[in-house]
């Protein structure tokens, strides 16, 4: 018979988790062969653990019945997890449901990769194509209501979970005044509206959010992304970009057009509030205000068009748009 014992939330990390002795030891058993072996990550997390398979384990040096039959009894003792974690969130002073959060948005820039599935999969099951919009469902979403979905396998439900304990921490942290998110000092929850964020504090995240897209981007796509928007070199044409990649222009449009809608994700301030912020500011001296940030930027930002793209607009006079980063 299994006892009653308290489950770790999903998010809690290997290094400071506490279970019963058999499961300590197959942590341990786990991190010892991902040393011997650097190609089996048994993960950072209580959740990215129990998604590893069976059959994944069972091919490991030194797992044995033992240490497999651990594993599918930590595994079966998680599905408690959620119920678990609603009592640490309430313990914590916090009642999600009458948190204010009307005037925030989830931002992209600080989502890790490893959850970016779960939650474009998420957003397809809630039918959104602004992924957002999501902040209140998943602050609220819950095992129950997630292992209810079909095609939702565990690996799913438990990233949308760890990333929804992550959403909760942020505002945990903004409600205790330890981030102003206002002030656009979190990359995960932005503010709807901006409330008189000065020019260089725009400029200043607008590039840490073009750095932050494309750590997270793969070779292929930065490289189309510099050369479609300008950077580093001259813009080059859909076919130029295609002959080199030995594709069709069209492909090259579609990725284009992908990287696009995945950077409009990535952006923490909008377009729209983009180009609120610099309407009153357009002026052949915008870039002489702009320029105390980022003197020599890694990506030699200096095109025109992209950043007529960053604020939404068709096109603009050449004397308003200013050079916003000098070449290094």
């Amino acid at each position: 018979m299994m006892e009653c014992l308290r489950i770790p939330a999903l998010s809690t990390s290997l290094e400071t988790i506490q279970l019963p002795e058999r499961f300590m030891k197959l942590i341990k058993r786990l991190k010892n062969i991902q040393l011997i072996n650097p190609d089996f990550v048994p993960g950072e997390t209580f959740g990215e653990l129990i998604t590893l398979s069976v059959n994944e384990l069972a091919e490991q040096p030194g797992v044995g019945v033992l240490y497999i039959d651990t594993f599918k009894e930590l595994q079966q003792l998680a599905q408690s997890a959620p119920a678990v974690e609603a009592i640490d969130t309430a313990n914590m002073g916090i009642d999600f449901a009458k948190v204010d959060i009307s005037q925030m948005r989830l931002s992209l820039a600080g989502v890790e990769t490893k959850y970016t599935k779960a939650l474009e999969k998420f957003g397809r099951y809630l039918k959104t194509e602004d992924m957002g919009e999501m902040l209140q469902a998943i602050l609220h979403a819950e095992y129950e209501q997630l292992v209810a979905i079909p095609t939702w396998g565990k690996g799913s439900i438990t990233q949308l979970l760890a990333f929804r304990d992550r959403l909760r921490e942020e505002i945990i942290a903004i409600q205790n005044g330890d981030i102003d998110y206002l002030a656009l000092e979190s990359v995960l929850i932005v503010p709807k509206r901006l409330i008189n964020c000065p020019l260089n504090k725009l400029e200043a995240v607008l590039l840490e959010d073009i750095e932050s897209y494309f750590d997270k981007s793969s070779e292929m796509k930065v490289d189309i992304a510099q050369r479609r928007w300008g950077f580093v070199e001259e813009k080059k044409t859909l076919e130029e970009i295609g002959a080199d990649y030995v594709v069709s222009r069209e492909r090259i449009r579609q990725i284009q057009a992908d990287i696009r809608q995945e950077f409009l994700g990535h952006m923490r301030v909008s377009q729209p509030l983009v180009w609120e912020a610099l309407e009153p500011e357009i002026s052949p001296d915008l870039s002489v205000k702009m320029q105390t940030l980022f003197p020599v930027s890694p990506l030699n930002v200096t095109s025109s068009n992209f950043w007529i793209w960053c604020q939404g607009r068709q096109s603009l006079s050449l004397m308003s748009i200013p050079r916003l980063i000098k070449r290094s």
